[in-house]
């Protein structure tokens, strides 16, 4: 299984071992707000808005710390673009994070055209982060245990494996565990896109840990908004352990000047190497 699913993204050619920032930051993404095609589900409306959102405020915290660096874009799928296969063929294993907004479920993706597994399209070569701007998508617990965090003893464990086949180097998924409520207003204080404003802020300026930064980033926003968002439960699935060459790593502590130039694959073998999870709730959230 680990075979069939590494040939689908190509290895990195560097293998570098050393930590440094990425002197072009390559954002691919998709959203989708039309989901007429779908049959059963409704459309949205701040898919589109809020994956702009993420690559305006990225590119604007980006230049202002490494003025001399680039931030391109090198598939941007929106609505009717932006469908199951279209995204599956894509070569995204050339950027360096991937971002999806839009419906979601457990291990489930909305497309366009159709529902697709997490898995369909797993993240590997130079792609370090996956945003998952989608419901549920990082619960991999028992269908009657959505609330109760990630422990083992709550985990399907067919879930956490479809999850984990995601996973063929990339460093960590970010999305969420709860239903991930997003409001529009004029007000930046209560637009769910400014979450993104501040994420940006807290992990390019600020050179805050991605899971500390996307955690206060959510903290932020809801202290802003909480008299009319109940809750969410931002989560980030991933890779801990030692890998098969003796390099130690933790997806969840990188920072954006020093991230590490190796892919991360949880199907090699290493020592005590494998998907792990972090959640914080705010808020009652949804399940």
């Amino acid at each position: 299984m680990a075979a069939n699913l590494f040939a689908l993204e190509y290895e990195p050619s560097w293998r570098r071992a050393d930590w440094y920032p990425i002197t072009m930051l390559k954002i691919s993404s998709a959203a989708i707000d039309d989901y007429s095609h779908l049959p059963g589900a409704t459309n949205l409306t701040t898919s589109i808005e809020a994956r702009d959102a993420f690559v305006t405020y990225m590119t604007q915290s980006y230049n202002r710390r490494y003025p001399s660096y680039q931030v391109i874009q090198p598939y941007v799928f929106t609505n009717y673009t932006a469908k199951a296969d279209s995204f599956k063929s894509a070569q995204l294993y050339h950027s360096n994070i991937v971002f999806f907004a839009g419906h979601g479920n457990q291990q489930a993706l909305a497309f366009y055209d159709r529902i697709a597994d997490v898995d369909y399209k797993a993240f590997g070569g130079d792609i370090k982060w996956v945003f998952l701007d989608a419901c549920l998508v990082l619960n991999v617990n028992k269908s009657d245990k959505l609330n109760m965090g990630p422990g083992n003893s709550y985990r399907d464990p067919d879930k956490f494996t479809k999850l984990k086949n995601a996973f063929i180097g990339t460093h960590a998924i970010l999305g969420y565990y709860s239903i991930g409520i997003r409001l529009r207003s004029s007000s930046e204080t209560y637009s769910s896109k400014t979450k993104y404003k501040y994420f940006a802020q807290y992990f390019i300026e600020n050179d805050m840990g991605i899971w500390e930064a996307y955690k206060k980033a959510h903290k932020t926003y809801y202290d802003g908004a909480k008299e009319y968002l109940a809750g969410y439960e931002p989560a980030i699935a991933y890779i801990k352990g030692t890998d098969q060459y003796g390099r130690q790593h933790d997806g969840s502590t990188e920072k954006i000047s020093s991230t590490y130039e190796v892919a991360m694959n949880p199907h090699q073998s290493g020592r005590n190497y494998d998907v792990k999870f972090y959640t914080q709730k705010y808020g009652t959230p949804e399940y």
